[in-house]
């Protein structure tokens, strides 16, 4: 049979083990949500040169357009149509054409 540890050596180093488990988790999340970040910002880019191809068919179909602007809305882009001014400057200061 396992004996548990008593007195204040064992409190420190339940503090300690309690301590470095925070310190990892919290290292892991700022890991995790880098690399998320990362992944966010490619699939942005690479939605932005998606809509620049295929910025007729999304004109021109109300139903893709609609999934379309969804998706974008999902991920923080501001879809704007525009007819003839040009692309439209986004909150970020890039711009999304369409």
């Amino acid at each position: 049979m396992s004996r548990k540890a008593v007195g204040i050596g064992a409190l420190d180093r339940s503090r300690l083990t309690s301590a470095q488990y925070a310190s990892h988790g919290s290292s892991l999340r700022a890991t995790n949500a880098q690399a998320l970040e990362t992944q966010l910002s490619v699939f942005r880019t690479l939605l932005q040169q998606f809509a620049q191809t295929h910025a007729k068919d999304i004109r021109s179909d109300p139903s893709f357009r609609a999934q379309f602007a969804r998706m974008c809305t999902a991920i923080g882009l501001v879809l704007v149509q525009l007819v003839r001014m040009g692309p439209a400057p986004r909150q970020d200061g890039q711009r999304l054409l369409l």
